[in-house]
């Protein structure tokens, strides 16, 4: 595989999570894409907030939607289903892990055998929709660094 890594974040200055390469500058974060950039633009306008950075999995869930670090992922088949499952980087095992509502800590699953076992659908991301998440089943409602 020779594709760069994709990373994701929340811009202030557009109010959205944006895609694309990720870089720091001087202590700023930013992601920036391949499109063409405008004279007029700032250093703002690709400034992320570095707690809501997330790289991407390679995988797609049900829908075709890209699946992102942090991203809340549901039961696809099952619309009302309260299990809810975060999507996060374990760099103990460098391996994308789903995190289940309420379990901070104990056995993960791997994001790859879970897409295998039932197809699922994005429905959130941890850093900018938590309430989503808090929908799911246990107690949760922590920050992404504690994931």
């Amino acid at each position: 595989m020779n594709e760069p890594l994709k990373f994701r974040g929340f811009n202030y200055k557009q109010k959205k999570l944006v895609t694309g390469y990720y870089f720091v500058n001087r202590g700023r974060h930013f992601i920036a894409n391949d499109e063409l950039v405008s004279l007029a633009a700032q250093a703002d306008d690709f400034a992320v907030d570095p707690v809501t950075v997330g790289m991407s999995t390679g995988r797609v869930d049900a829908n075709g939607r890209e699946i992102f670090e942090f991203d809340i992922l549901a039961p696809a088949f099952h619309p009302l289903s309260r299990l809810r499952y975060a999507v996060r980087f374990d760099r103990g095992c460098s391996v994308f892990v789903a995190v289940a509502a309420g379990r901070i800590t104990g056995p993960h699953i791997s994001l790859w055998r879970l897409l295998e076992r039932e197809p699922m659908a994005v429905v959130g991301d941890i850093t900018t929709t938590p309430e989503v998440f808090n929908k799911g089943r246990g107690n949760y409602g922590y920050p992404p660094g504690d994931l």
